[in-house]
């Protein structure tokens, strides 16, 4: 059996199991997250802070009540981070074929054809980040399926893969 036949009839977190390469890939991958994740969460934060404390110190001058700011809501909040991610990870990986977080670990994402993705390809594949717990979930779900083990669900839709 082939390499490619190996890996289109197995499911891909048996292959990984098997592969030191393959399990260092994905820790490689999921520390680049981390670190994108942090590189978009603390501008945020930053920003969401100072507009907070902004409309605190409107609401003591004018004595006005009842403004607030919503963002730190449990639920909206990694929704806006994560759609922020989103579209940074689409951006560098069409402008450069990596993020800040895959730089630093050495890991690039490119085409089935060995390209940078164009836009709407680098969007297709950084849809779930839109929440931590979905991306988590693509993980899973590209290693629980058969195929390429170096893919996750979202890679294989948009026919890329992170090297």
């Amino acid at each position: 059996m082939s390499k490619q036949e190996a890996e289109t009839s197995t499911i891909a977190f048996e292959l990984v199991l098997k592969n030191e390469d393959l399990q260092e890939r994905w820790i490689r991958r999921i520390v680049a997250y981390i670190i994108d994740f942090i590189t978009v969460l603390i501008p945020i934060t930053v920003i969401f802070i100072v507009i907070s404390l902004l409309l605190q110190m409107f609401t003591l001058l004018t004595g006005m009540k009842g403004l607030n700011f919503p963002f730190f809501d449990i639920f909206l909040y990694p929704f806006i981070v994560g759609t922020t991610q989103m579209f940074y990870s689409a951006y560098f990986e069409n402008l450069k074929g990596k993020t800040f977080g895959k730089h630093l670990m050495n890991l690039k994402t490119k085409t089935l054809n060995q390209e940078k993705p164009k836009i709407d390809v680098a969007l297709l594949r950084n849809l779930t980040k839109i929440h931590p717990l979905i991306v988590i979930l693509d993980m899973l779900a590209g290693l629980a399926t058969k195929g390429n083990p170096n893919q996750k669900l979202t890679d294989r839709i948009a026919k890329t893969t992170v090297t």
